[in-house]
């Protein structure tokens, strides 16, 4: 039992290792795709900058259009939290509704249980007149 424990350990430690190794490979692979990205889009300037002056007006408009698309983007995250300040807002605004709505419906509750049995006490009350009336 002992010997099958230590065995399990060591192959534990070992699956702990292999995970290290494996997440330092993986922050190693997107080191190196950041790099290559980098290096692929320095070098579609450089070949850029050399070529027509057409494709300069096209990177303009495409630049435009991409910043008014940015803008489009900022303008919509802040509505966005806007609504969700505002969604928030409602959310706590409803649990207080709720939290007064429970207490008003206990309230009812018990004036409904105190009105029946004010009802029958008057009745009992008018029960007890009537006989002693009919004795008279």
């Amino acid at each position: 039992l002992m010997r099958l424990q230590e065995e399990a350990e060591e192959y534990q430690r070992k699956i702990m290792a292999e995970q290290e190794r494996v997440a330092k490979c993986e922050e190693e692979l997107d080191l190196q795709g950041e790099l290559l990205e980098e290096y692929d889009l320095s070098r579609r300037r450089a070949n850029f900058r050399a070529g027509d002056p057409r494709d300069h007006r096209a990177l303009r408009a495409l630049e435009n259009d991409l910043s008014k698309a940015v803008a489009r983007l900022a303008e919509a995250n802040d509505h966005n939290r806007m609504l969700r300040s505002r969604i928030d807002h409602y959310r706590k605004e409803k649990e207080s509704f709720d939290v007064v709505y429970r207490k008003l419906k206990r309230d009812l509750h018990r004036k409904k249980r105190a009105l029946a049995k004010s009802r029958a006490s008057v009745e009992e009350h008018a029960s007890e007149a009537d006989s002693l009336q009919a004795e008279l």
